[in-house]
């Protein structure tokens, strides 16, 4: 946690062999552990640090424009919500 309280969360990649990777259920899997530590305690800000040594750029081909659009809307009115 910082000095500001805002909490802080360091983001792995892990080396995929198989080329199979599925960018709903990484978003799914981000936003539910998200929900999870905010419903355990107060949380004032969140600080995203990325390791992305074992991302492939093709992966990002993964994010369609209506997937990037909803993950987009839906952390815009999450900040709303969370912001007096």
């Amino acid at each position: 946690m910082t000095p500001e309280a805002n909490r802080v969360h360091i983001i792995r990649t892990i080396e995929n062999n198989d080329g199979d990777f599925d960018a709903m259920a990484m978003c799914k899997g981000s936003l539910k552990i998200i929900d999870y530590l905010m419903r355990r305690e107060p949380v004032y800000g969140l600080v995203f640090l990325l390791d992305l040594k074992h991302c492939q750029l093709s992966y990002l081909l993964s994010f369609t424009p209506t997937l990037t659009k909803n993950l987009m809307r839906c952390i815009d009115v999450s900040i709303n919500i969370i912001q007096p």
